[in-house]
């Protein structure tokens, strides 16, 4: 005999719809449970319209009678296993209980909301099918609700991460506003504490020279005033000639930049054609050690080479040579020295 055709023996015992039936708290909930394992595990294919429709009336009994919520929960649980197990249970729901529905509502809040929806879901639904597809579209829901909540704890953190840029920003652009503000402030209390100082200095200066013209002797007045004058004139023509010096000085930087540019390049050009020049004295008055024996080789060829193609010249023309020579052969020891040093 098998699990499932043993579980359904149990099931149509009358003993256990006995057990149920009982007014003891725990034993209908030990019953429930056991009614509840047996279910899961072995279906109702085997177990007769009438028996569910006994456990039906007991459970929804319990349900509308009781007013303990484990004893609720329990039969509620129990109901689900039944209608999940067999399609039968919904229609049966259905037609048996009509008003169940709104006596189950006195069941809410009071631990068990997803039980007590799933078997108000039951309540609603035509058949299993339609159930399972009603459960679906809460599934749905609550994952749309779900995914809709995510974003919008995402776009609220942007934006208060954007609100606090924003207002990190304000509070710098304030401050430095402030900042400026106050630096020009200084600034004006600065010029207008250096304008009062002047004006306090150009005044003890006109009281000093007032002071000096009440003590001066009449005959010494003239004197004194051409002499300050005299000291104005120089001033303003000082004054006058600074002004114009400093205009002139832009365009004097820029002729002395050009000057110095033009020394640079004509000393770079005479270094060059300098360099240039040696190197020609180089090639053409240069000439390389001998030793004795090649030197002595050289003044035989020379000596040959005058016996096969002698040469007649003049006096004159033979000390012109000779001089040239000289000259020719001075330099070259001079670039010589010049070079070793």
């Amino acid at each position: 005999m098998s699990y499932k055709t043993l579980g359904g023996k149990v099931l149509m015992s009358p003993r256990l719809l006995q057990l149920l039936i009982t007014d003891d708290k725990e034993t209908s909930i030990v019953v429930m449970n056991f009614i509840r394992s047996i279910v899961e595990l072995s279906g109702l294919l085997h177990i007769a319209e009438n028996d569910i429709c006994c456990f039906l009336d007991e459970l929804v009994y319990k349900l509308t009678s009781t007013s303990d919520a484990i004893i609720g929960r329990s039969a509620t649980k129990t109901v689900n296993a039944l209608a999940e197990a067999e399609s039968r249970v919904v229609h049966l729901l259905n037609r048996r209980f009509i008003g169940l529905k709104p006596l189950l509502k006195r069941w809410q809040f009071k631990g068990f909301q997803p039980e007590l929806q799933k078997l108000l879901s039951f309540l609603t639904a035509e058949s299993a099918a339609v159930t399972e597809e009603q459960e679906y579209h809460a599934a749905a829901v609550v994952i749309q609700s779900t995914f809709r909540g995510y974003k919008t704890r995402q776009m609220l953190h942007r934006a208060e991460k954007a609100l606090s840029s924003l207002q990190r920003k304000y509070r710098e652009t304030k401050a430095a506003n402030m900042q400026k503000k106050l630096a020009d402030q200084q600034q004006r209390a600065l010029q207008e504490q250096l304008v009062a100082s002047r004006q306090l200095a150009l005044r003890n200066v006109r009281n000093k020279h007032l002071h000096y013209i009440g003590i001066l002797p009449a005959g010494a007045l003239d004197k004194y005033l051409e002499g300050r004058e005299f000291e104005a004139a120089t001033k303003i023509q000082s004054v006058w000639r600074g002004r114009q010096e400093r205009k002139k000085l832009d365009s004097r930087y820029k002729d002395a930049k050009v000057v110095k540019a033009v020394i640079i390049i004509q000393q770079a050009v005479r270094k060059w054609l300098a360099r240039k020049r040696t190197e020609r004295m180089r090639r053409l008055f240069l000439w390389p050690h001998l030793s004795d024996e090649k030197h002595v080789q050289l003044q035989a060829d020379i000596l040959r080479w005058r016996e096969q193609h002698p040469v007649y010249l003049s006096q004159l023309r033979f000390l012109f040579i000779y001089k040239m020579f000289l000259h020719l052969y001075t330099r070259l020891i001079i670039l010589n020295l010049m070079n070793d040093t």
